[in-house]
């Protein structure tokens, strides 16, 4: 499974894996990647709500390592996504 970062949608990843993203994504696209969006959320693509408990995790480890300060709010999101569903993120960040 692959979880999916804006890029993904921008760039038009392909694959014939089952994927996943979350609803912060969907409000950073606009134009045709959104559409792209939408239409996977309507082709089945898992639109995942990860837990609070892991986004804790998330920050957690990432400030540990020094890097929370350059994570936003989606980032955090997108790694406890792809964390809970054992998944491969797709980013350019």
């Amino acid at each position: 499974m692959y979880v999916l970062d804006a890029s993904a949608f921008i760039e038009q990843f392909e694959t014939e894996e089952s994927v996943a993203s979350i609803p912060a994504v969907r409000e950073e696209l606009t134009d045709g990647a959104g559409y792209r969006y939408d239409a996977m959320e309507g082709a089945g693509m898992h639109v995942h709500i990860p837990e609070a408990s892991v986004l804790d995790r998330v920050r957690r480890a990432a400030d540990s390592t020094g890097d929370l300060d350059v994570l936003s709010e989606t980032d955090v999101r997108l790694l406890a996504a792809a964390f809970e569903l054992d998944a491969t993120l797709v980013t350019d960040d």
